[in-house]
């Protein structure tokens, strides 16, 4: 990332500004450098993409200046070619990284992406409330099997619709081990199922085509099935609220045992009535939960729950806390975990959309759903690009790969003789050979899939990519924008590597031109007046003004300030508890005008300052002396010698370059530029 910033800061700054008057003066030249043709309008469009604050009035001065740079700039990436810095290996593969970057907007259907990004929010407003029921069914399930577990959903469905409680089916039916209740035994502990009910849910709690059939549902109805990779779903939505997004809210929790008598039930009940009547009456809900709770995570904190979504709480938790505002708290309310009583602290409600969007595209892009851009701008391309396809081909590769291809043991040699088009795109055709070059890279099955499954998947993924990999590369004859910046980071390379070796590394290495630089140029490094001096700051809590200023005056009488290491024993021993307190520090050092600010306000003259008083502490300075203007050493002025030395290397670098390379301005079209 640092030569990234370095190239930028060379000369280009990319901006998204676009003029009129570049397109209309693109044929024109202004410039010829070493042979090179640059357009007026090519030379406009990077004026103002480093002058962004223009006027339409071009000043005259600035644009002569700018005309000087962009001279140098082309001069410089003219040489960086000539020495044929692109074809260094580092090089072409950081260029074509930044392409592959540069190109990703292009590589999706925008209108898509934007549709999914909106819909995310939409959907973010409500939460949902829904049960269903699951018919288990492999991703890669054959033709009969996915029909047969259908017609089997449809079935379900229609025993619901003519009176069948979707809870009762749910447990009758559903293959989500979740509906039903587990018996304890030995060797595991028992659990009451959900009859199919999956609480409170929002946008990305679901996989998104689950997600889609919940939010397409209306409350109270029964969706059509819905598959997903786990198989095909029937859907009852229960209720739609809108979201509360992050709640912050405390309980009070009595637990009560699994199957319980009626008696014992009573007992329970009667123990949480009993708290929820002294909430009434005006007690400290804290104290109550700290005293009564049985929640021991939350009880030692007065009942505070961390922030939770509505999908992370059971959803009885949800309902009671749904019709509450802030402050309030609920009536008793049971879920399987015991008796409740809920306050509502705060529900933060859904963000505004700017302030969410990024963090709904983060999530975007892990999702399934990112495939959806991606799916309908393959099938455009196809369409553009006349693309035609054999699947023949691809049948004749299942009787010739094994299940070895999972353990990366298949032999590609007994598909060598597969070798006609499986598809064509554009002007470039695809073969078998081309196909078992890229599956034999992506071995790893996904889930239970057999080799069939896996030559589909692969050839789809191959095909996708194919397609994408295709219009990356006819970017540069599509669009203007990406055609310019991607030059502009390409010569931005260059720049930086030919300057790092020409001036910046050579400064610094070349340590015998840099010193004979120095020596020649010496009176560019003067310091000015300077004043030696020890300033102390002492907290005024931890010792009085008098007895600091007594221990700075005496160490300065036996001239301790000379010798740092008989300063700092001798003020260790007569400040009191410093060891504990910290009583002090202090700073030796050869100051300038400006370097601070109590310095800058005390008299430059030999001796110890009276206390100068500051907010919690005060200040004593000790001068031992001051110094005259005098030369720089070397070593001080080695950092503006480097950078001085480097200008001298860049203007010595840009004679070579005007005496080996001609440069032609044509002024007749310079002079119409206004």
């Amino acid at each position: 990332m640092y030569k990234t910033f370095q190239i930028f800061s060379i000369l280009f700054i990319v901006s998204s500004m676009a003029f009129a008057q570049v397109k209309d003066d693109k044929n024109q030249v202004l410039l010829e450098v070493a042979g090179e043709k640059i357009t007026k309008g090519e030379f406009l469009r990077t004026y103002f993409k480093n002058n962004t604050q223009t006027n339409k009035t071009i000043n005259q001065a600035d644009l002569d200046a700018y005309l000087d740079l962009y001279i140098n700039y082309r001069l410089k990436v003219r040489q960086a070619k000539d020495l044929k810095l692109d074809t260094v290996r580092s090089f072409v593969h950081e260029y074509e990284k930044y392409r592959s970057q540069l190109a990703q907007p292009y590589l999706f259907d925008r209108e898509v992406n934007d549709a999914l990004i909106k819909e995310a929010y939409n959907r973010m407003k409500w939460m949902l409330r829904a049960s269903h029921i699951l018919i288990k069914l492999d991703a890669n399930a054959l033709p009969q099997d996915t029909l047969a577990a259908y017609q089997k959903t449809i079935e379900i469905r229609n025993k619901i619709l003519k009176g069948m409680p979707f809870a009762e089916a749910a447990d009758t039916y559903s293959e989500d081990p979740s509906a039903r209740d587990v018996l304890a035994t030995e060797a595991q502990q028992g659990s009451v199922g959900n009859h199919g009910d999956l609480g409170y849910f929002s946008v990305f709690d679901m996989v998104y085509p689950f997600e889609t059939g919940a939010y397409n549902t209306k409350v109270g109805e029964i969706s059509m099935p819905v598959r997903t990779s786990f198989g095909y779903h029937l859907i009852k939505v229960i209720s739609k609220t809108p979201d509360m997004g992050m709640i912050d809210a405390s309980h009070i929790m009595i637990s009560t045992p699994q199957n319980l008598s009626a008696k014992d039930s009573a007992y329970y009940r009667g123990k949480i009535n009993f708290i929820f009547t002294q909430l009434k009456e005006g007690a400290n809900f804290e104290s109550l939960a700290k005293e009564y709770s049985d929640d021991q995570a939350t009880g030692e904190l007065g009942g505070k729950i961390p922030a939770f979504t509505a999908s992370r709480m059971v959803p009885e938790f949800i309902e009671a806390i749904i019709p509450l505002n802030n402050g309030e708290f609920s009536k008793p309310f049971l879920t399987r975990f015991g008796w409740h009583v809920a306050l509502l602290i705060n529900k933060e409600g859904i963000p505004a959309f700017d302030s969410i969007k990024g963090w709904i595209i983060d999530r975007i892009t892990k999702d399934t759903r990112a495939n959806k851009p991606k799916e309908v701008f393959v099938e455009r391309l196809k369409s553009e690009y006349n693309f035609t396809e054999n699947p023949k081909k691809l049948k004749e590769f299942y009787t010739v790969v094994t299940d070895s291809i999972f353990v990366n043991k298949w032999n590609r040699n007994t598909a060598g003789s597969l070798r006609a088009e499986m598809f064509h795109i554009g002007d470039k055709s695809y073969t078998q050979q081309d196909f078992v070059e890229y599956f034999t890279t992506q071995y790893r099955k996904q889930g239970d899939e057999n080799v069939v499954d896996f030559l589909n998947r692969s050839y789809k993924d191959f095909v996708q990519k194919t397609c994408i990999q295709y219009e990356e590369n006819q970017l540069d004859k599509k669009y203007d924008d990406y055609r310019n910046l991607a030059n502009e980071y390409r010569d931005g390379f260059l720049l930086f590597d030919l300057t790092e070796k020409k001036v910046w590394n050579k400064a610094i290495e070349d340590t015998v031109g840099l010193e004979t630089y120095y020596n020649e140029n010496k009176s560019k490094y003067q310091w000015g007046e300077r004043l030696s001096a020890t300033l102390f700051e002492f907290e005024q809590s931890k010792i009085d003004e008098a007895t600091a200023s007594k221990i700075i005056k005496t160490a300065y009488k036996k001239k301790l300030f000379d010798k740092p290491e008989k300063l700092k024993a001798f003020l260790n021993k007569n400040i009191p508890n410093n060891d504990s307190l910290h009583v002090y520090r202090y700073e030796a050092k050869k100051y300038v005008k400006g370097d601070n600010r109590v310095i800058d306000k005390i008299a430059w003259t030999q001796g110890v300052t009276d206390p100068i008083k500051e907010t919690t502490f005060f200040v004593i300075v000790a001068v031992q002396k001051v110094i005259p203007s005098e030369p720089k050493t070397f070593a001080e002025a080695k950092g503006l010698a480097i950078a001085d030395y480097q200008n001298l290397l860049e203007q010595q670098w840009l004679k070579e370059l005007k005496a080996e390379y001609p440069v032609v301005v044509h002024r007749d079209v310079y002079n119409t530029i206004k």
